[in-house]
């Protein structure tokens, strides 16, 4: 966290005012470090990209294949994780190609993430009853898609990650919970 403060700090202290905020952490990389530096440092860069994208492709394949598809053979794991990353992997594209810029797209996803991924998680481990497995699915699709909806169409001051968790809320907590068998 430091690390950014204070590159952001030089980066008011030395970039011309004006200089877009998208650029800025490229525009002082370009402004202070010698071409052999500049050229390792977006190498550097761009691996931190590749592996967080490649850490979300892999764990959404590995969660489709094991939670959400229910197969019985493994070799249909396999080729339902393999579908998982192409699936992501578009639909991750088409997200990055259709927003304006990086922090647009972070606050879509985090907005997104919590609806889908905290709610069920937390209700899964605090809840004294066993959740119904499609409640927990149903909570997470209304969810995210309730909280998308809100944020791209709504054109109100409340974030739509608010609605997004009060509707997997609202589902989870009035959904029936399974009995122990």
């Amino acid at each position: 966290l430091a690390m950014f403060v204070l590159t952001g700090a030089a980066a008011v202290k030395i970039l011309p005012a004006g200089t877009a905020e998208d650029g800025a952490y490229l525009d002082l990389a370009n402004s202070i470090l010698p071409h052999g530096l500049l050229g390792l440092f977006l190498v550097a860069i761009l691996a931190i990209i590749m592996s967080t994208h490649d850490s979300l492709l892999n764990s959404g394949a590995a969660i489709s294949a094991a939670d959400i598809i229910p197969f019985k053979k493994e070799i249909s794991k396999l080729r339902a994780g393999q579908i998982a990353t192409l699936v992501i992997g578009v639909l991750g594209a088409l997200v990055a190609f259709t927003l304006p810029d990086v922090v647009s797209s972070l606050i879509l996803i985090y907005g997104l993430w919590a609806p889908i991924m905290v709610v069920p998680t937390m209700f899964a481990i605090f809840s004294k009853a066993k959740m119904n497995d499609n409640a927990g699915i149903f909570a997470m699709i209304l969810g995210g898609l309730s909280a998308w909806l809100w944020t791209t169409y709504s054109g109100t001051p409340v974030p739509g990650v608010l609605i997004g968790l009060a509707i997997a809320i609202l589902i989870l907590a009035f959904w029936k919970k399974e009995t122990s068998k």
